[in-house]
């Protein structure tokens, strides 16, 4: 979260996901917690991402049943 609100964090996670896209990487962004943070890994098309922002860490049976329903 840190290096997503200053400048230089930014560039950073910017200039590493532009390197994974040139070398066909998909790239998955941890620990995302806040809109603002999501929007950003957005805007400059992070493929993935997880963290507190969707739902905390639970056990596989629980994420089965909240998310694959089963």
């Amino acid at each position: 979260s840190e290096q997503s609100t200053s400048r230089r964090g930014r560039m950073i996670i910017e200039s590493v996901i532009h390197l994974a896209r040139a070398l066909s990487i998909t790239t998955v962004a941890e620990g995302i917690e806040d809109q603002a943070q999501l929007e950003f890994l957005e805007s400059i098309h992070c493929d993935i991402g997880q963290g507190y922002y969707f739902a905390k860490p639970m056990p596989v049976e629980e994420f089965e049943r909240t998310i694959l329903h089963v």
